[in-house]
């Protein structure tokens, strides 16, 4: 298991949950302010959510499945 791998899998995933909240609250005021601009800035985050959830959790699995060389 490569612990520096890890470290860094958990560091993706900890910056994934903090676009999770960053969405849910800019979708909301968006929403109820109808403006369309921090619509699509949420859409982003979303995104931004979803690659940053990846890069974690393939790092995270990759550190502890990963071949050693």
């Amino acid at each position: 298991m490569d612990k520096q791998k890890l470290a860094n899998g958990m560091i993706w995933i900890s910056m994934s949950i903090f676009f999770i909240f960053t969405a849910a609250m800019t979708l909301y005021i968006a929403d109820s302010k109808d403006n369309l601009f921090l619509k699509g800035l949420g859409i982003f985050f979303i995104l931004c959510l979803f690659y940053f959830a990846y890069k974690g959790l393939k790092t995270t699995l990759d550190a502890f499945f990963d071949k050693e060389k």
